[in-house]
């Protein structure tokens, strides 16, 4: 019997010992939290394609912040040119990006990049390297231009 209140009164300081220090911890530290949401706008998307622009509208892109420093850009569904066979979804992860809130509380998002390898579903994909990446989202719009591979690219949409 005394063996058993023993292991019952261990027990039990050890629980009260673990609940203290996640009390303690979540006050001391707090959480940076970053939205991870994914946000979403549709636009024009805009392929220099042997000296000439191809233009492809209502065109799905999106982002999400992966943290507090890097993004993913990810453009749904898009042809580079009309004579394309299949649609592709790549996928620009570790961009580097900046917040700030201006005067009105809105917030600014900048982006850039020199050089990410895309994924198209999960794997990457070198012949269509993001290069010269920049970009920025404003209130309810994104713009960016970027190369993928020798195909200079520009993107502008809202929600």
């Amino acid at each position: 019997m005394k063996r058993l209140f023993l292991a019952l009164s261990i027990i039990s300081l050890t629980t009260i010992a673990f609940t203290s220090c996640d009390e303690s911890d979540s006050k001391d530290y707090p959480s940076q939290e970053v939205d991870h949401s994914e946000i979403s706008y549709q636009g024009d998307i805009t392929v220099l394609f042997k000296g000439e622009e191809v233009v492809t509208n209502n065109v799905e892109c999106s982002y999400h912040l992966i943290n507090d420093a890097l993004l993913e850009l990810t453009i749904k569904d898009i042809k580079f040119v009309p004579q394309m066979p299949v649609t592709i979804t790549p996928v620009i992860s570790n961009i580097q990006y900046t917040k700030v809130t201006d005067a009105n509380g809105n917030f600014i998002i900048s982006f850039s990049a020199d050089s990410i390898v895309p994924t198209i579903g999960n794997n990457p994909y070198e012949a269509y390297t993001a290069k010269n990446i920049e970009g920025q989202i404003e209130n309810n719009s994104i713009q960016f231009s970027l190369s993928f591979g020798a195909y200079p690219t520009s993107y502008h949409g809202t929600k």
